[in-house]
């Protein structure tokens, strides 16, 4: 039986998508059996929903976060909720000896190095390793228990196919490293240990895991306030408040790291789509002499925690629009616990990307 409880929405012209994205994803919410009997994506995509998953919850998360004062009591909200993390990693310690601890939850990348690197599961747990972790230990291959998926190919890992537990038959016992990439990963564990498959590790997504650091070319010099910087943005129709705020954070830091959004990031995030590709938009930025790396923003993996474990950068800079937004003091609060922080940068006044774009769509231009 299916009870039905949605709190009201006073909104004008509100989408149908999203009513019918937010009817599923309530339906689904907490309900494994009927996950078994009906996948949640076959759904999406019976409604032509699945394409534009982000666009069509949107408008929800929005309005409740804005009904629920998400943004101002984040801080509150950090202090006094229970960390999902440190709960499920005491639940580990509780049915585990420490010496399997250690070898499943820990130290996972223990033969990663000198051994294919297997993941199980292909969800949003694989997608944030292949985000994370994939360029520092290549991925050899996708294995996942739903048929559906066979064949596919797992976001961020470009030209590996997802396979079947079967696959494990073509390869010899001591050459693989299996990293478990899933949410309820005792199942799978099972399935492993009945197979005779022995070496495997479990990822966790709310733990930091050590990365390869990739040496900084430009020695620390001493002279300047930073010896890393990062910038994110879409940089789109770029322009001189974009060469401005290089320039600052170049006489601020030795080496300078600009992230880029990607196009479908422009789209999930910002609800449209940028004028200017993506290739073109990080070559632009490359191509100034004040940025020393220009990278890509891992799609679903764009906030400052994240990217500050991919580059471990001494301080991000951001526009001082933001100077007083509880979610960015939030971020701020974490770099300084790890040694980072944040500047502020005012953005130029006469010039923006938004105010080109309007003076486009009004063909002032």
């Amino acid at each position: 039986e299916f009870v039905f409880y949605d709190q009201e929405f006073c909104i004008a012209d509100y989408p149908v998508n999203t009513i019918v994205m937010r009817m599923i994803l309530t339906f689904y919410t907490g309900n494994s059996e009927l996950a078994k009997l009906i996948p949640m994506e076959e759904l999406l995509q019976r409604y032509g929903l699945l394409s534009e998953r982000e666009r069509w919850q949107r408008p929800e998360g929005e309005f409740i976060g804005k009904l629920r004062k998400a943004s101002p009591l984040a801080e509150y909200h950090k202090r006094v909720w229970a960390d999902s993390g440190i709960i499920n990693a005491n639940r580990q310690r509780m049915n585990f000896s420490a010496d399997d601890y250690q070898r499943l939850f820990i130290d996972i990348f223990e033969y990663a190095d000198t051994r294919k690197l297997i993941l199980f599961g292909s969800g949003l747990f694989a997608k944030h390793f292949a985000a994370l972790y994939a360029k520092d230990y290549p991925v050899y291959a996708v294995v996942d228990n739903n048929e559906k998926k066979w064949g596919q190919e797992l976001e961020g890992l470009p030209g590996i196919k997802i396979q079947p537990p079967s696959f494990f038959e073509s390869l010899k016992h001591g050459e693989y490293k299996v990293l478990i990439c899933i949410k309820n990963f005792l199942s799978v564990m099972n399935q492993l240990e009945e197979m005779g498959i022995h070496e495997y590790s479990v990822f966790d997504m709310n733990r930091a895991y050590p990365r390869k650091r990739h040496p900084i070319p430009v020695p620390r010099v001493g002279k300047k306030k930073y010896h890393v910087g990062y910038i994110a943005g879409v940089f789109d129709l770029y322009h001189i408040g974009h060469l401005n705020m290089f320039r600052r954070a170049k006489e601020m830091c030795d080496y300078l790291i600009v992230g880029v959004v990607t196009d479908e990031g422009v789209k999930r995030f910002k609800g449209t789509d940028p004028f200017v590709p993506f290739e073109e938009r990080v070559e632009m930025v490359a191509s100034c002499r004040y940025v020393d790396e220009a990278v890509e923003i891992p799609l679903m993996f764009a906030d400052t925690k994240r990217a500050w474990e991919l580059h471990h950068f001494d301080v991000q800079f951001s526009g001082s629009d933001y100077v007083d937004d509880p979610g960015w003091l939030s971020q701020k609060e974490f770099l300084e616990k790890h040694g980072a922080t944040l500047e502020f940068f005012p953005y130029t006044q006469q010039t923006s990307s938004t105010k080109l774009k309007r003076l486009i769509e009004e063909k002032l231009l």
